[in-house]
């Protein structure tokens, strides 16, 4: 059988005339170099026929472009709610975590993935909050599986937590799962970077004997009008 994925690459590419076409292809240049990455990192027996289905100008350009025009606009600069939840309790149990962290193999030249959180050593954690409807869920959609597969190609441990799971837990649950997944997987804690971490000041700092007193008086209320305030 004809691997479909290079029919697919070729299609995609055989409308394109010049850059100036490929720029505005929008979301088709971020997946077009991502299967690109995705195919030298997993080695596919149709690796060659994709590569050699997308034109080298095309390649070169996408490579050019990937950084500052492709993948900041494509890759999530924010969090979803489950993230945001997920990064409290690394904050309440003391977890030193990078969130969407550019994460690649030592002789990449552009990181094409992003970690949910990255943690040391190695160590990536993936919140499924969009969760596909079928038979034996819940279980990774589709995109965190293949992320999933690339990140433990280029060396990653990967956890992954389903909402359907994480969002019954109670407060003090959810730092309990936490913990245990830094036992498992060997979470190493840098007491340099804690030391360079300034905590904020959540009071005003003064000198003993100036604190800053209460006031003893009040406003007096505004009159209604100016014809009574001059009465």
């Amino acid at each position: 059988a004809v691997p479909v994925l290079p029919l697919l690459v070729a299609r995609a590419c055989e409308q394109l005339q010049d850059k100036d076409e490929l720029d505005k292809t929008g979301w088709s240049q971020f997946f077009l170099y991502q299967t690109l990455y995705c195919v030298d990192v997993e080695k596919p027996a149709c690796e060659e026929a994709v590569k050699r289905a997308m034109p080298m100008w095309v390649q070169e350009w996408l490579h050019h472009r990937w950084l500052d025009n492709i993948v900041l606009q494509a890759q999530p600069q924010g969090a979803d709610q489950m993230q945001r939840d997920v990064d409290l309790s690394l904050k309440r149990t003391n977890t030193q975590a990078l969130l969407n962290c550019s994460c690649g193999r030592d002789w990449d030249e552009q990181h094409c993935w992003f970690a949910g959180f990255m943690l040391e050593p190695q160590v990536a954690i993936e919140c499924d909050s969009m969760l596909p409807l079928g038979p034996g869920r819940p279980r990774p959609s589709g995109w965190i599986a293949l992320k999933t597969r690339i990140l433990q190609k280029i060396g990653l441990q990967v956890v992954t937590l389903h909402h359907s799971f994480w969002n019954h837990l109670s407060e003090d649950q959810k730092d309990e799962q936490i913990i245990r997944i830094r036992a498992d997987v060997g979470y190493k804690h840098s007491k340099e970077l804690e030391k360079r971490q300034k905590k904020i000041r959540q009071e005003p700092y003064t000198y003993k004997g100036i604190e800053t007193k209460r006031k003893d008086w009040t406003p007096q209320a505004a009159p209604p009008s100016d014809e009574q305030a001059f009465a």
